[in-house]
C-alpha cells in the first residue's frame, strides 16, 4: 500500500507568507455545470507583504 503524498503549501519568496494568489482564467463548463480553470498565469501576489512575488512550494508541517 502506498502512503499518501506529502501535503504542500505555496509561499512568498520575500516573506514566507502563505496568503498568496495567482492570476487565472476560468470558463464555464456546461457539462460539469461549474467554472473550471482554463489558464493559470505566472503572476503571483503576496497579501502579507503586499507585493508581486514568486511562489515557492514547501511541505506542510502541520495541517490545521
Amino acid at each position: 500500500m502506498e502512503s499518501p503524498p506529502t501535503p504542500v503549501e505555496h509561499c512568498c519568496t520575500h516573506c514566507g507568507g502563505t496568503a498568496v494568489t495567482r492570476d487565472a482564467w476560468v470558463e464555464w463548463d456546461v457539462a460539469q455545470q461549474a467554472w473550471v480553470i482554463s489558464a493559470l498565469f505566472d503572476f503571483a501576489f503576496c497579501h502579507h507583504c503586499h507585493r508581486q512575488t514568486q511562489l515557492v512550494e514547501r511541505a506542510v508541517s502541520t495541517l490545521g
